[in-house]
């Protein structure tokens, strides 16, 4: 059985998920959802984390929400930040990424919240570089750098 691989999020969707977190931010009235036909009131404890969650998913295009004690293994670690088990692996003993639970023998257990601010630690260094080869690429074009020399 073949599976469809998962929709990128399409510039509407983003651009609802928008107008949703300004609608729900501004607390003017008391925002609804309906569920199943049922129209619940979202109560004004957690309207500023739907307003975070509907401003990320217009960011980002993707959302997890879970327990914030969930435990994953390293495969889902893995997968998670798009790397091979081995590598997170070898991030968990080196200490870049912390362990939560330490089974009998090698079975490791991360916490999602550990394992996802890794990542985004990660695409805010990836970001950061791709800046500098830009700026440096800027100033080359300005002429700026006329040579690179080697050593």
């Amino acid at each position: 059985m073949r599976t469809r691989p998962p929709r990128s999020p399409r510039t509407t969707d983003r651009e609802t998920a928008a107008a949703l977190a300004a609608l729900v931010a501004t607390g003017r009235s008391a925002p609804a959802v309906v569920v199943g036909g049922t129209r619940i009131t979202i109560p004004a404890p957690f309207r500023a984390e739907v307003a975070r969650l509907f401003d990320a998913l217009a960011r980002d295009g993707e959302v997890v929400v879970s327990r914030a004690a969930v435990h994953v293994t390293t495969q889902r670690a893995a997968d998670l930040l798009g790397m091979s088990r081995q590598h997170v692996v070898r991030l968990v003993d080196a200490g870049r990424l912390p362990i939560a639970i330490r089974k009998t023998g090698t079975h490791r257990r991360l916490r999602l919240s550990d394992v996802l601010r890794y990542k985004a630690h990660q695409e805010a260094e990836a970001k950061r570089a791709a800046a500098m080869v830009d700026e440096f690429e800027r100033l080359v074009l300005a002429g700026s750098f006329s040579a690179v020399r080697r050593r």
